[in-house]
């Protein structure tokens, strides 16, 4: 009886340790990880459909959607963002990543655009270009592999354009 009562003693101070120790060190980085999983989930929720401010991802880069922007196309190595479906009458940005040779995709876009020259959004520098009716944009990742966006209705000067261009991150 007293071994009983020894041992049950001892786990309830085990246990009141325990508890204290967790709401001391413990329990500030449970907490800490609890809100990087959050944003982990977050960021993992992330659909066509979602509105903005968030982060869209694909397996090759992300970007920042805008507030009052929506992804509507969320794919392995393209996302498109847009304030609406119609892309003949809403602004919309395709993001791309793309494999071709850079000096080829670049002659080959200046073939049917004018070339605008380099410009830089944030830390990321791009190869610009208007042709009719879309801003284009390529930036290089490797001689073999560049971003590359697309444009409907936003005019190249555009704020907005220049925030979402900024926030690429390729992978």
């Amino acid at each position: 009886m007293k071994k009983t009562k020894f041992f049950m003693l001892a786990a309830a101070s085990l246990f009141a340790f325990t508890a204290c120790n967790n709401k001391t060190e413990g329990g500030q980085a449970g907490s800490d990880s609890a809100a990087v999983e959050n944003q982990a989930e977050a960021a993992a929720e992330v659909t066509v459909g979602t509105e903005g401010p968030c982060t869209a991802a694909c397996a090759k880069f992300s970007v920042e959607v805008p507030a009052g922007w929506k992804v509507l196309k969320l794919e392995e190595e393209e996302i498109r963002i847009g304030l609406g479906d119609d892309h003949t009458k809403d602004a919309q940005v395709g993001i791309s990543a793309r494999f071709n040779k850079w000096e080829t995709a670049v002659e080959n876009q200046g073939k049917h655009s004018e070339q605008l020259g380099e410009k830089s959004f944030g830390d990321n520098t791009f190869v610009t270009f208007q042709d009719d009716s879309h801003f284009v944009a390529f930036m290089k990742v490797d001689d073999m592999h560049f971003v590359g966006a697309n444009t409907w209705n936003v005019p190249a000067d555009d704020a907005t354009l220049a925030t979402i261009l900024a926030s690429v991150k390729v992978k």
